[in-house]
């Protein structure tokens, strides 16, 4: 077996000599790259994942390697020949000069002066920075000319300064690769075990990376393309912060059609932390998204929640304490109440105030699923419901059809789907007796925790809190200095019966405060938006609110008289009872009824 060496020469010339002198050697590998400090440092990161048994370097390079990386790092050390050569070729000049560099050229460098009597000014170095200053110095003491390393040579060149570099010779370079050959026989028991483990954790069914907390790339049996490896080990990445933060975790991500399963532990070594993320990269055979399903995590939960009315306005109100106690225990949860009541929000907050929710929240929203969506759920092998431990929202579950239900229904049960997951429903009031049987079913053989929420009418005397807090937010949002409402606009929210609940509530409060430029909302732009929402309401039951049909071809003048024709008929003729429904006058109903006359 050859030993993996990578060389870091901070001049070509011995990048050069290690490449010849390594040839001669047969039980090593040796790959050479020219890099002197920070380039050195960055060819080793470059070269992170080729898995080197150790790393050769000279000098300051060598130190500053050393900081970034676990892998065991030989110095190539100046010999007392190296600094005598140099001295030689500076003894040919005839005016003064000096030895300046790191502490490893230094300390030689005084051992031979005192050995030769030899009165030669040396300066110690420490880093990159006080060369500069160094040589300055130097130059108004009258000196023209220094032995140094590769990085003063270059300064110096800078400056005007002619320079000697000190090289390495063949033998300091034959004496760094017999050390790195003796360390990787030190360590070939170590690395044998670390080979069989390597070998385990790609064969146990997902992929490893271990990252330090600064994201370099520990250890990893990933072996996809190159390209793909980058996206995925920088999609991981992005994930070290929350994970330090907030503890261990699973989530799911998707890129190009692959849906990766990631689970993180975290490790403490030599005061060091370490990130593994194990992970399952499968394909999906259709965009989750599009068809009614999506993966979320806590963080995307919260913001969509604290983001809301629901959560600006304080809107849960006095059941707080009891969603509380239900988001710790690990029931099933069946949320019903009418539409625009914020079920989907609750959905959200249960999830993030449980215990669960360090692992991913998996929403499907059974109004919009199509065959290939159910499909991918009950039949697939990489579907949720063959993972444990996630939370899994069912969106509208009175709106999934008959054959699916059974289906869905038998499917939790059969595979104990409740018991390895927390399952959460919704479903809205305002559904058929048909509807209404089925959510009863997940209801009663679930045993679910049923919340009710209550309708935005029922909380009358909390309106003008709620839009208070609205309003501040809006202010913000819109550069808007809005106090309140006037007394009569505030009359005519608490007597509305808002059946969009608290969906309408909040457009009708937006809406106003975009249109109003006065410290109070006015009472006339409150009822002139609560009738363009009534007489939407009142269209949508004409034309049966179905947003899969596109509207119909007529001017606005016929969708109006359509629409109070149609009132006009449910209302047997009565006038009076059809203009309050539209929220019209009667005078504009008789000129409608007029026209179509």
């Amino acid at each position: 077996m050859k030993y993996r060496i990578l060389g870091v020469a901070p001049y070509e010339a011995m990048r050069k000599s290690m490449e010849t002198l390594a040839d001669t050697i047969d039980n090593i590998q040796l790959d050479a790259y020219t890099g002197n400090l920070e380039d050195g440092v960055n060819v080793v990161k470059e070269h992170s994942h080729d898995q080197y048994d150790v790393i050769i370097s000279r000098g300051g390079t060598s130190r500053l390697i050393s900081e970034v990386t676990n892998t065991p790092v030989v110095e190539i050390s100046l010999s007392v020949y190296d600094v005598l050569r140099a001295m030689r070729l500076a003894d040919n000049y005839e005016a003064e000069y000096a030895i300046v560099g790191f502490k490893n050229i230094t300390e030689t460098a005084h051992i031979l002066c005192d050995l030769m009597k030899n009165r030669t000014k040396i300066v110690t170095i420490h880093d990159e920075e006080e060369v500069v200053s160094t040589l300055e110095q130097l130059k108004q003491q009258g000196i023209s000319m220094v032995i140094c390393d590769m990085v003063t040579q270059n300064i110096a060149r800078r400056m005007d300064m002619n320079s000697i570099l000190i090289t390495s010779g063949n033998e300091s370079i034959l004496s760094a690769i017999s050390q790195a050959i003796n360390i990787c026989r030190s360590y070939a028991s170590i690395r044998e075990e670390n080979h069989i483990l390597r070998g385990i954790m790609s064969h146990n069914g997902s992929s490893t990376i271990v990252m330090a907390e600064d994201g370099t790339v520990f250890l990893s049996t990933w072996t996809d393309e190159e390209e793909k490896n980058a996206e995925v080990i920088e999609m991981l990445r992005k994930e070290i912060k929350t994970v330090i933060e907030s503890g261990d975790r699973k989530f799911f991500r998707s890129m190009d059609k692959v849906l990766y399963s990631v689970t993180t532990q975290t490790a403490v070594y030599n005061e060091k932390k370490y990130i593994t993320f194990y992970f399952t990269a499968s394909k999906i055979p259709l965009t989750t998204g599009k068809y009614g399903i999506r993966f979320m995590n806590r963080e995307e939960a919260e913001e969509k929640y604290y983001n809301s009315f629901y959560s600006i306005a304080g809107a849960m109100g006095l059941l707080g304490n009891r969603i509380d106690e239900i988001s710790s225990a690990r029931y099933s949860v069946m949320i019903q109440a009418e539409t625009g009541t914020g079920k989907d929000l609750i959905a959200y907050y249960i999830y993030m105030k449980s215990t669960m929710s360090d692992h991913p929240l998996i929403t499907i929203d059974c109004s919009i699923m199509d065959d290939r969506g159910w499909e991918y759920l009950l039949n697939h092998y990489n579907s949720p419901f063959n993972d444990n431990e996630n939370t899994i929202y069912f969106m509208n579950i009175g709106r999934i059809p008959e054959d699916k239900h059974r289906r869905l229904l038998s499917a939790i049960l059969d595979t104990n789907l409740q018991r390895r997951n927390r399952l959460i429903f919704s479903a809205s009031d305002n559904i058929e007796n048909e509807a209404k049987e089925r959510v009863s079913d997940y209801s009663r053989k679930l045993y679910c925790v049923r919340i009710g929420l209550p309708p935005l009418r029922q909380r009358r005397e909390e309106l003008p809190l709620l839009a208070s807090l609205y309003l501040s937010r809006l202010n913000a949002d819109m550069g808007k200095q809005i106090v309140g409402l006037e007394p009569g606009a505030t009359e005519i929210i608490e007597n509305y019966q808002w059946p969009q609940n608290y969906k309408q509530f909040q457009h009708v409060l937006m809406e106003a405060a975009a249109q109003t430029d006065t410290p109070y909302i006015r009472a006339e732009t409150i009822m002139d938006l609560l009738e363009e929402e009534q007489a939407s309401n009142v269209y949508a039951s004409v034309f049966n609110n179905d947003t899969n049909q596109p509207l119909p071809n007529m001017t606005l003048e016929q969708i109006n008289k359509s629409i109070i024709k149609h009132v006009l008929e449910d209302n047997k003729g009565n006038q009076s009872k059809t203009a309050r429904q539209l929220g019209i006058s009667r005078t504009t109903l008789w000129r409608y009824i007029g026209r179509e006359k």
